[in-house]
Parts: C-alpha cells; structure tokens; sequence
C-alpha cells in the first residue's frame, strides 16, 4: 500500500505561510494562485505516474 500523500500536499494545500512574503513583495495571493494550482496538479500528475510506473 503506497503511503498517503498529504505530507507532500500539505504546503500547496495551505498557502497562508506566503501572506507575509506576498504583503513584503507586494503581491496579492489571487495573483499567486493559477501558480499554485498548476505545481499542484503537475505534481499529483508526475506521482501519478510514477505510482504506475512503480506498481504501488
């Protein structure tokens, strides 16, 4: 049985550690989230694929 994921998941899940970089930079987190989203997803693609790769 492959081990769970939400070690790896746990800081794209919960972004709010960036709010103090994002206020010292400038930035607002809606201008930060598409981003997220895409590592988020490219990342479950690639474990994906490599727990089929595997056979886990």
């Amino acid at each position: 049985m492959p081990p769970p994921c939400t070690a790896s998941t746990f800081p794209r899940n919960r972004p709010f550690w960036i709010i103090p970089l994002l206020a010292i930079a400038g930035l607002h987190m809606r201008e930060i989230m598409g981003y997220c989203f895409m590592v988020f997803f490219a990342a479950r693609l690639v474990l994906s694929g490599a727990l089929l790769i595997i056979g886990g």
